[in-house]
């Protein structure tokens, strides 16, 4: 056997919380803001922490993070967060968060259900969508989404969210655990996901959101802790002895 061995940057990262200063190490776009409270706010909000209509933010890590190598191949990551959504109303919630590996540069796009981060293509998106319609949807380009899963999520009796989100490359799979921490509810969501195509060799990693358009949709965003690592597999071909 011969192991080959290619040019790849493994990384990883962990903010427990977030601290003011920590803004030297993140990319705010929008209203994102750090908190005083230690948290990454997503959306703007008021002095009663009433959140701003029509608002979009995203945060992400301010290193690129390489995804592929020369060869093509793309790196196994697991990333882990925890998160707070909260809406005025639930029945007419806006569009809840999306986890987020986008082009290094890339800039605010468009609000409402894009999240901030679509029409854009090499975006992958992981969205925790509070409109009574999906939880989990994996999106890879503006034209294409990929497999979407349910759950009862209700961002009004929600406290607090623990995410671990997994992506095995040799399977192509992506897993996600949620345990919904008021109710003690957990999920645990297995999708196919292929990322050859979908993603730029260095990425920038986040999250983005958008809240809604009138005070009835209206929900803020935040994230109390996060943590990422991706590296990339070594792989073995098979060499054949020659014969006499």
């Amino acid at each position: 056997f011969l192991l080959l061995l290619t040019h790849a940057t493994d990384t990883s990262f962990d903010f427990p919380f977030f601290k003011q200063d920590d803004a030297n190490r993140l990319i705010l776009q929008g209203s994102a803001t750090i908190s005083s409270g230690g948290r990454l706010r997503l959306n703007g909000v008021g002095s009663n922490e009433d959140p701003w209509v029509d608002s979009m933010g995203g945060v992400f890590y301010s290193t690129p993070i390489q995804m592929r190598d020369s060869t093509g191949r793309v790196a196994s990551f697991d990333t882990k967060f925890t998160f707070i959504i909260r809406a005025n109303n639930v029945g007419h919630s806006a569009y809840g968060l999306a986890f987020a590996l986008v082009p290094v540069g890339s800039e605010p796009k468009r609000k409402e259900e894009y999240l901030g981060l679509f029409p854009d293509a090499h975006t992958v998106a992981v969205v925790l969508n509070t409109v009574v319609q999906p939880l989990l949807k994996s999106t890879s380009t503006p034209s294409r989404c990929g497999p979407t899963r349910f759950c009862d999520f209700n961002p009004r009796d929600v406290k607090t969210t623990d995410v671990e989100m997994t992506y095995e490359s040799p399977k192509k799979n992506l897993r996600m655990v949620l345990l919904f921490t008021n109710s003690n509810v957990q999920y645990d969501i297995n999708a196919p996901l292929y990322l050859e195509n979908d993603v730029d060799r260095n990425v920038s990693v986040g999250f983005s959101a958008t809240s809604g358009l009138t005070e009835v949709t209206n929900e803020t965003h935040h994230v109390i802790s996060r943590s990422f690592s991706c590296k990339f597999e070594s792989f073995y071909v098979k060499q054949e002895k020659s014969g006499r």
